[in-house]
């Protein structure tokens, strides 16, 4: 990945120019409600906000502050820069500190961060489950001289401050749809108040049963089912739901349950119970899916009715697999307003989902361009200086 590199670059083991640190193991008695925090890889990753603390008086090195480059090499890999207070770092993230005089920071986080990237995709057959600190100590690495590091680190920087603009933009505007979809949906009264049967004036309280018809998916055994693109288009789950549509990658000749453009498809199985997703076309469907196709009521607004109950059809899921039966759908108590309604419900929602989708696409662009960036400054087949 590193051959070839300018004048001036030398390709050195990371223990020449940085130093990594274990972080420590912990014993189920050993953790308090106050005291330091103690990052663990849940809380890197996001998927977990709670820490637990630590009274315990350790080396310093066992510490790290804001700015600090963490690693995490178990089970989630990657390079990460500590965003919060002093805290203490657990056994399965390594700390990193750089030579000063020979490395920044930012370069080596977005060196890492490639490199992570290509040993997850397999590109040069590193396993990751194999990752060891001495193995890391000894992986070579470019090092360009440090003015071209800074450059390096600020341009790439500026694009990852693009793409998290971009994705708090996103985030914003999925709060506002929230909001639009409480107020829209319930004509200003909230999902509680349906709930205890009030409804707007002028609006239908009713069962889901009666504006729809619901089509349970079927399994269509194995060996009549093909990738070779022969048949018709088998979805078998929301895997197979690309951004706002279906997009099946297998198919069969022995098609058992189809539904139609127009139809909204459920996710009744798994864990993804409760995703939907609005069908452009016919496709066979699989048990773990449910076609409902609107009867008395528009389609784009029974779309963003589903959407707003997804929550709460993933509450009634149950058992070992998570599932909604046919009941939990059609039994649901919605307000239905009159058509013109519906369609202007619709029409609003639609555009922010057109907002968001445009601003989707701009962060994806924002990535394909930082990709290729760091395959070109990474590797000095593009200077900045």
């Amino acid at each position: 990945m590193f051959a070839n590199l300018p004048s001036g670059w030398e390709q050195l083991p990371q223990q020449a120019v940085a130093k990594f640190y274990n972080g420590r193991a912990y014993k189920l008695k050993e953790w308090e409600d106050t005291g330091t925090p103690v990052i663990r890889l849940q809380n890197l990753t996001g998927s977990g906000n709670k820490f637990y603390y630590s009274k315990l008086k350790l080396p310093e090195h066992q510490y790290c502050v804001k700015g600090d480059l963490l690693y995490m090499w178990s089970a989630t890999f990657g390079p990460h820069i500590w965003d919060g207070d002093r805290a203490i770092y657990h056994y399965h993230i390594w700390k990193v500190e750089q030579a000063h005089n020979k490395l920044d920071r930012t370069f080596h986080f977005f060196i890492l961060s490639h490199l992570t990237e290509q040993w997850k995709s397999g590109a040069n057959g590193m396993a990751m489950l194999h990752l060891t600190k001495k193995g890391m100590e000894q992986l070579t690495i470019p090092v360009p001289p440090l003015p071209e590091q800074n450059r390096i680190a600020e341009i790439l920087t500026a694009v990852d401050d693009s793409i998290h603009a971009g994705e708090r933009v996103i985030e914003q505007a999925e709060r506002v749809k929230k909001g639009l979809m409480e107020e829209l949906l319930t004509g200003g009264l909230g999902s509680a108040a349906i709930e205890r049967g009030e409804a707007p004036e002028g609006w239908a309280l009713d069962r889901l049963s009666n504006s729809i018809d619901l089509i349970s998916g079927q399994h269509v055994d194995s060996e009549f089912v093909n990738d070779a693109g022969i048949g018709t288009p088998y979805l078998t789950g929301p895997a197979d739901f690309i951004g706002l549509r279906p997009y099946a990658t297998k198919y069969t000749e022995s098609p058992k349950v189809m539904c139609r453009a127009g139809d909204i498809l459920l996710t009744v199985k798994g864990s993804g119970a409760g995703k939907s997703v609005r069908s452009d076309g016919e496709y066979c469907i699989s048990r773990q899916l449910m076609a409902v196709r609107p009867k008395r009521c528009e389609s784009k607004w029974l779309e963003y009715v589903l959407y707003g109950l997804k929550a709460r059809l993933a509450d009634t899921a149950s058992g070992i697999i998570p599932g909604i039966s046919r009941p939990d759908i059609l039994n649901y108590l919605v307000a239905i307003p009159p058509a013109y309604e519906q369609k202007r419900i619709a029409s609003i929602l639609t555009s922010v989902d057109d907002q968001i989708a445009t601003e989707r696409k701009h962060v994806e662009q924002q990535k394909r361009l930082k990709q290729g960036l760091m395959d070109d400054l990474l590797t000095g087949r593009v200077r900045t200086v």
